[in-house]
C-alpha cells in the first residue's frame, strides 16, 4: 500500500475536416482505449482485451470494439485482469438521444424501484463498467419492459464520466451543456480522456476543453475511482472487493462536487458496491445510497502548511453523526455491519481546511503522490487520488496527447 505508483496516460481528439460523424464516434472510443492500454503499459498492470469478435480492430487488437445493438456509433471495449474474475468495460455514447432511449437500459441498479424514480442516461456521454463476473457484449442493452436481461449480478451499474441528474417524473432533463458533456466535439474542442492505474485499481480522468472555457487549466476534470482489492472489508463473511465511486464535478464556474450530493464529511449517490452474497448494493430510488466517510477528523488542518495530513475513507451506509443509520434490509452483509470497508489509503484519501483557496484543483500533492481530484468550495473537504511523481501536471495542455490514426 505504499504511496505512488499510480502511472497516468491521457490523450485527446477532435473532429478533422470532412469527418463523418460516424468516424468521429470511433475516434473517441479509440482514444480513450489508448489512454487505458497506454497507463496500463507504464504501471505494468496485465489489464487486457478479453473479446475479440467484435466490429473494429485497435492497434493489431483485431475484434476488441463492439458496436452497441442498432446504433452505428456507439462502441463498448472489454478487459479483464490477468486472469483473475476482475472485468472493465469502456462503453462510448455519443449518438444516444431521447428518441431511442427506451431501447437502452443504462445500468441494472438505476432500474429498481419506484419506475418513476430513475437515474437515467438520456445524454450523450461516456462510461465505464466495473465487474466481477464476465461482460457479455450486449450486457446493459434493455431486452424488455422487464429490465436487462443479461447484467451479470456481479456487474456494479454503468457511470458515466460525466454528470448526471435525478427526475422525479419520467427522466432526465440537464440545461444547456451540463446535460450533454462528451458528445461530439464542437469545432475547436477536444474531448481529452486519461487513466491512472496502479494493479488493478483504475482512476479515470475526462475533460471537454476549449480556449474559451479553460477547464484543462483551472483542474476542471471529471475524475472516477474503480478499485478491485482495494479495500480492507469490514466483514468476515465478504469476499466482494470492489467498488467505483465517482467524485465527478465540472461545472461553468467552480470545480465543487457538482452533482454528488455532500454534506460535511460525507459524499453520498455516487458510488457503488456489492453486497457480501456477490449482488448488487441498492435501494429503491437510489443508485447505491452508500456514503463516502472520512475515518476520523484527525485530517483537519487550520490554513495550509507543507506537513498536510491525510486520512483514510470508508464506504458506510450511515453518515456521522445523524439519524439515517441503516437498520433494515438491504444489508451490505449478513452481519449487519454497515461498513463496506475501509479504502486502500494509497487510492483514495482526504483532509480538511479552511485554506481551500491555496489548493490547485487537480494538482500534485504529498511529494506527487495524490492528485487533488475534488476540490470543495463549502464543506472544506478535500479528496485525493493515488498519483505518481512521474506523472505530468494534466492541467498543462501537454499532458494531453492527440490521437490520430
Amino acid at each position: 500500500m505504499a504511496l505512488g505508483g499510480y502511472k497516468f496516460a491521457g490523450y485527446k481528439c477532435t473532429k478533422a475536416s470532412g469527418m463523418s460523424y460516424d468516424d468521429l464516434a470511433l475516434l473517441i472510443h479509440k482514444t480513450r482505449l489508448k489512454a487505458f492500454v497506454e497507463a496500463c503499459a507504464r504501471a505494468n498492470a496485465n489489464w487486457h482485451f478479453c473479446k475479440n469478435s467484435g466490429t473494429h480492430d485497435f492497434e493489431g487488437n483485431t475484434g476488441v470494439i463492439y458496436n452497441i445493438i442498432g446504433v452505428s456509433s456507439d462502441f463498448v471495449s472489454f478487459f479483464q485482469y490477468e486472469n483473475e474474475n476482475k472485468y472493465f468495460a469502456i462503453i462510448s455514447c455519443p449518438e444516444i438521444t431521447d428518441d431511442i432511449f427506451h431501447d437502452k437500459a443504462r445500468g441494472k441498479g438505476y432500474y429498481e424501484g419506484n419506475n418513476t424514480n430513475k437515474y437515467l442516461w438520456t445524454y450523450r456521454t461516456m462510461f465505464h463498467c466495473a465487474s466481477v463476473s464476465p461482460l457479455d457484449a450486449d450486457f446493459f442493452i434493455k431486452q424488455d419492459s422487464g429490465g436487462v436481461a443479461n447484467y451479470p449480478s456481479g456487474a456494479l451499474p454503468i457511470i458515466p464520466i460525466s454528470t448526471f441528474y435525478l427526475n422525479t417524473t419520467s427522466h432526465v432533463s440537464g440545461a444547456g451543456d451540463n446535460g450533454k458533456w462528451f458528445s461530439y466535439p464542437r469545432d475547436g474542442y477536444y474531448d481529452c480522456f486519461g487513466y491512472a492505474v496502479k494493479g488493478s485499481s483504475i482512476i479515470t480522468f475526462a475533460v471537454q476543453n476549449h480556449p474559451s472555457n479553460n477547464y484543462i487549466a483551472t483542474g476542471q476534470i471529471f475524475v472516477n475511482v474503480i478499485g478491485f482489492d482495494a479495500m480492507h472489508l469490514s466483514s468476515q463473511s465478504d469476499t466482494y472487493n470492489v467498488f467505483h465511486v465517482s467524485l465527478s464535478m465540472q461545472t461553468t464556474n467552480s470545480n465543487e462536487c457538482f452533482y454528488v450530493q455532500k454534506n460535511t464529511w460525507h459524499i453520498t449517490t455516487g458510488q457503488q458496491t456489492l453486497k457480501s452474497d456477490g449482488t448488487l448494493y441498492a435501494q429503491a430510488l437510489m443508485p447505491s445510497s452508500l456514503f463516502l466517510n472520512t475515518t476520523s477528523l484527525a485530517s483537519y488542518v487550520y490554513g495550509i502548511s507543507s506537513n498536510i495530513p491525510y486520512a483514510s475513507m470508508r464506504l458506510v451506509t450511515h453518515e456521522n453523526a445523524d439519524n439515517n443509520m441503516r437498520t433494515s434490509a438491504p444489508l451490505l452483509n449478513s452481519d449487519g455491519i454497515t461498513s463496506k470497508g475501509e479504502i486502500d489509503i494509497d487510492l483514495m484519501a482526504c483532509n480538511v481546511t479552511n485554506g481551500y483557496a491555496s489548493l490547485k484543483s487537480c494538482g500534485a500533492y504529498a511529494n506527487g503522490n495524490y492528485l487533488l481530484a475534488c476540490k470543495d468550495y463549502s464543506g472544506y473537504q478535500q479528496y485525493y487520488v493515488g498519483w505518481d511523481p512521474s506523472n505530468p501536471d494534466i492541467t498543462q495542455e501537454s499532458a494531453w496527447t492527440a490521437y490520430t490514426e
